[in-house]
């Protein structure tokens, strides 16, 4: 329940941000991915799911949701540079 609320805030965050749907859904798959990853690991290893293997978990979204501006920021000035040089 916890990473399905951190998921959608930070979805809404994003989307309120870029305004771009597609941009924020993006975001909201790459956040579900790496909870899935992390979480087929912990099974892999037979690491039990406590409190701390969940706040991890936790910090994966957080983690995605605070470098999104790196990714597409970067991606969009390169769009633009990659424009102007083509003119």
């Amino acid at each position: 329940m916890i990473l399905v609320t951190s998921s959608f805030l930070v979805f809404g965050v994003i989307l309120f941000l870029f305004k771009e749907f597609r941009v924020a859904f993006l975001i909201l798959v790459i956040a579900v991915l790496g909870i899935a990853g992390s979480y087929l690991a912990s099974l892999s290893t037979n690491t039990p799911l406590n409190v701390g293997s969940l706040y991890r978990l936790m910090m994966i979204v957080g983690i995605i949701g605070e470098k999104r501006d790196l990714y597409f920021c970067n991606l969009r000035i390169a769009t633009y540079i990659d424009c102007l040089t083509n003119l």
